[in-house]
């Protein structure tokens, strides 16, 4: 017991509190005011032009933040004067009609023209004579809308240097027009029939072109390698844009407008090219009513890409590319934060986007198709690459495909499928092809798969929803929603099922119509922390079993497998093949076989199945709601419960046999355990209809008496269930709620009293009850507001033994404890007798005595302790006592000597009692 004292002498001085108080001073802060110092300079305007027509001045200027001494006058060139009254008249034979195609004053550019200075041209001869005539010259700008003649348009020399043909005008800011002439076979605007320089690139920008040609706007013969077309800032309507077979197109922020009518010929796509580059912002729309794609590519390695920070749209009746005979499908790359979209609205037979190879890096690619594609949406025949963000999106709204005609909607085969932080994502309203993903070897990390579908299978169709040669998963997930199917999950090789770290397979169907299984993963399935396999079916013919693995199925701890049939006839749960097949689990959060609809029993093999169980808690409904939301929740108790006492491990194993038989043995102790096992556990139809494995985690934080919180951690969105009782009740109170998605629950109460308190857990089909203790209040147990002296006054020597009273009218002292409600204790007080101040007089023995609240008179001894009072609250007490009553003196006539002064010792003991 903790003993607590204070010594009082009688007569006592008095002690003065002094209290200094402090005082803190912040610094102020210093201002200092800041000069901001500007300064300007001139900027040039975008390009300066030398023009055949005369200009008023050329203005020179310095670039922002340079140093106007560093830079060199630019060279003005010198025209003569009297060319600029002379007028070039050229007339142009069109059947048979003289047209007059530059009326206009035109300068005759200088033959020593310097290369990097714009040339200026307002007409088709002007621009011909520029790109023949001075092949130097890498910039021309247009100063007038451009028509091309019907009998040929210029042949872009071979000793030509790439140049820029810029259709905005410097003067009026509008962007001009180029005007094909309806010509035939390879007279086209643009030719190139010879040799150019290596990486030679004709670029067009800021201009509107009207095409006609069946071999587009610009032509390069297949002899030529290496032309790079470039299209900035263009809008083109017209057939063919572009014949350059082995060399490049580039598109920078287009909008083409391309179909098959009101053309001297329909040309079959929109170019014919080796590779095509997408950059900026691109509208394309491509209708044809032939059988062709967007593109054709051609050569050996093709590549199509859509470049960083680029968005692509296009928007056709037919589909992407075809091939030349002999050539290679293109790659398809795109760069980081590109997004290209693909959209067809016209009935194909072709794959609307095929490519070689696909990488994606942090890009979107998207294929949409909203009418009848017998053909595969997307045909991969190398490697898929996604990584870092990346998603790639197949939408089908299209009509149901039906006969012969039906392909996966993403096929994939080539070797690998490599996803790394990405997602691919296929979404369907109609039953179209027999597989929505087949992929080969797959490899994910940080990715997932998504399949939703209303309608993916017909009836009768073989195949499944998503298939794959190999797959790996770590921390990714497949996720599969769907009406109608065949099969569901299949992997196609033999030990195909590589590993599952910490990832999901979440499948749920309305109607799977399997006449085997309807999860053929042909390998072993090791479900590990963190890993989950869920399938939820409402009904569905008979397919022999729903998870199929070979050799082993070991979902361990932290692991969850889930499935649940509502309706349907079911042959079994899980088949586990091989020659020597196990079933391992061993604390899982959850391992749950549901459903009614299970025909035979819930594990099958030709062979016996060997089975370990290690968990804490294993439950089992002969009966259960078929309603998923109230199924297996406290309103749905099981019909059999097995549980050790101490909540630890419960163990059970045996063998399954194939006739049905089972054997079950457990580490159940009589008499202490509730329920065994071995005669009540069974893992027939007849007998279970729901299996459930695994434990509910409880943990609650600290909780101290006087407490107004109880708070802890349970499993997602279980429901938990608090009772406890209120301080100074003496009754129970209860409190319902549910976690939160992290399984945080929090309980706002009174004061709790000293008394323990009780959690309850419910998740579906499994349960948790927990009695947790309350932590004592230590508090603190004090004397307070003792007065330093008790005074008798100056007394007469009494005749007889006589009480002498205080003059103290109220002496008290205070007890200050806030411990726990069922603490005590208890105050005595110790009394030394009265000394005189004269040593050779004698001490009074028993000078002291106290006077109870009744009157009653007890002697206090010396050195011995005297209980005045104890208390079994918790509040702050003072204990009083009138001038007659309490701590006294009681004195004789013959015990007291008039010649000296004496004193007296009290000492208060307070001390915690149990």
């Amino acid at each position: 017991m903790n003993k607590i004292t204070q010594k009082l002498i009688i007569p006592l001085f008095a002690i003065a509190l002094v209290i200094t108080v402090s005082v803190a001073y912040a610094d102020e802060n210093s201002i200092y005011d800041t000069e901001e110092i500007t300064s300007e300079a001139n900027t040039c305007s975008p390009h300066d032009v030398i023009s055949g027509v005369e200009k008023d001045e050329l203005t020179e200027c310095v670039e922002p933040d340079s140093n106007p001494e560093a830079i060199e006058e630019t060279d003005i060139i010198e025209q003569d004067d009297s060319l600029t009254d002379e007028v070039n008249q050229t007339q142009i034979q069109e059947d048979g009609v003289d047209e007059v195609l530059a009326d206009q004053d035109v300068t005759s550019l200088s033959v020593e023209q310097r290369a990097g200075t714009p040339v200026y041209v307002t007409n088709f001869a002007e621009l011909k004579s520029v790109i023949i005539n001075q092949p130097t010259v890498d910039s021309i700008v247009l100063g007038g809308d451009i028509q091309f003649p019907t009998n040929g348009g210029i042949t872009i020399p071979a000793n030509r240097v790439s140049f820029v043909i810029d259709g905005k005008d410097p003067f009026t800011g509008i962007n001009h027009t180029i005007n094909e002439g309806r010509v035939s076979g390879t007279l086209v605007a643009f030719a190139i029939t010879s040799t150019m320089p290596s990486e030679f690139t004709m670029e067009i920008k800021n201009a509107n072109i009207y095409g006609q040609s069946y071999y587009g706007t610009v032509y390069v013969a297949d002899s030529i390698r290496n032309v790079n077309i470039a299209y900035t800032n263009v809008y083109y309507n017209g057939p063919q844009m572009i014949f350059n077979r082995n060399g490049r197109l580039t598109l920078d922020t287009v909008s083409i407008e391309s179909a098959a009518t009101g053309y001297a010929a329909e040309a079959q796509e929109i170019g014919e090219i080796n590779s095509v580059l997408y950059k900026g912002v691109n509208l394309i729309k491509f209708e044809r009513t032939n059988g062709y794609g967007m593109f054709q590519f051609t050569g050996n390695q093709p590549t199509s890409t859509a470049a960083e920070n680029s968005k692509t749209k296009i928007s056709t009746n037919r589909f992407y590319l075809s091939k030349f005979n002999g050539s290679y499908i293109a790659d398809f790359e795109g760069e980081r934060n590109s997004v290209f979209e693909f959209e067809s609205h016209g009935t194909n037979t072709y794959p609307i986007f095929e490519a070689r190879d696909i990488f994606l890096n942090s890009a979107e690619l998207s294929v949409r198709q909203s009418v009848m594609q017998r053909n595969y949406m997307v045909l991969i025949s190398g490697e898929l690459v996604a990584m870092d963000g990346s998603i790639l999106q197949v939408d089908y709204t299209g009509p149901a495909v039906t006969g012969a005609s039906i392909y996966p909607s993403i096929a994939q085969t080539g070797l690998n499928a490599t996803l790394i932080d990405s997602k691919i994502i296929y979404y369907s309203t109609q039953a179209n092809p027999r597989v929505a993903i087949d992929l080969g070897e797959t490899r994910m990390r940080g990715s997932s798969i998504n399949i939703y579908a209303s309608k993916v299978q017909n009836v009768g169709i073989t195949g499944g929803i998503f298939s794959t040669k190999t797959i790996r998963m770590v921390e990714s997930k497949v996720n599969i929603v769907a009406d109608d199917a065949y099969k569901m999950f299949l992997i196609r090789n033999a030990n195909g099922l590589i590993g599952m770290d910490n990832s999901v397979i979440d499948i749920q169907v309305q109607t799977a119509y399997a006449t085997d299984s309807i999860i053929q993963l042909n390998s072993p399935l090791t479900i590990n922390d963190g890993s989950e396999l869920s399938f939820v079916m409402q009904g569905g013919s008979k397919p022999t079993t729903i998870v199929q693995t070979t050799g082993l199925l070991d979902v361990q701890s932290g692991g969850i497998f889930r499935i649940a049939a509502l309706t349907g006839s079911i042959g079994s749960f899980v088949e586990v093949t091989g020659t020597a097949p196990k079933l391992l689990i061993d604390n899982p959060e959850i391992f749950l076989l549901f459903g009614n609809a299970v025909w035979d029993r819930m594990f099958t093999n030709t062979a016996v199945i060997n089975y370990d169980i290690k968990s804490q808690q294993i439950n089992t409904w002969k009966i259960s709601n078929p309603n998923l939301t109230i199924a297996g929740t406290k309103e749905d108790t099981p019909t059999f419960s097995f549980m050790k006492k101490d909540r630890s491990n419960m163990n059970i194993y045996g063998e399954l046999r194939a006739n049905m038989s089972f054997t079950v043995n457990s580490n159940y102790v009589s008499g202490i355990d509730k329920l065994n096992p071995s005669g009540n556990l069974s893992f027939n139809r007849a007998d279970t209809q729901v299996l459930a494995i695994g434990g509910m985690r409880l943990t609650t934080d600290e909780v101290n008496e006087r407490d107004t919180q109880i708070s802890g951690l349970t499993e997602p969105f279980a429901e938990v269930i608090v009772t406890y009782r209120p301080r100074g009740s003496e009754v129970n109170e209860i409190q319902n709620g549910v976690a939160d998605a992290d399984g945080k629950f929090v309980f706002i109460t009174p004061e709790l009293s000293k008394e323990s308190y009780s959690v309850s857990v419910y998740g579906q089909f499994l349960l948790n009850t927990v009695e947790f203790d309350i932590i004592p209040r230590i508090g603190d147990l004090r004397l307070e507001d003792v007065p330093k002296s008790m005074s008798f006054g100056l007394q007469s020597i009494p005749s007889t033994y006589s009480i002498l009273n205080r003059t103290e009218l109220d002496w008290g002292i205070t007890i200050f404890d806030d411990r726990s409600d069922i603490a005590h204790w208890e105050l005595y007080v110790v009394v030394q007798d009265l000394k005189p101040t004269d040593t050779t007089k004698p001490t009074i023995v028993n000078s002291f005595v106290y006077v109870d609240d009744s009157g009653i008179t007890n002697q206090l001894t010396q050195a011995i302790p005297y209980k005045i009072t104890n208390s079994n609250g918790s509040e702050t007490q003072r204990v009083s006592w009138s001038s007659n009553r309490g701590v006294l003196l009681g004195v004789g006539p013959e015990q007291v000597s008039s010649e000296t002064d004496y004193n007296g010792e009290l000492q208060w003991v307070l001390q915690s009692a149990p």
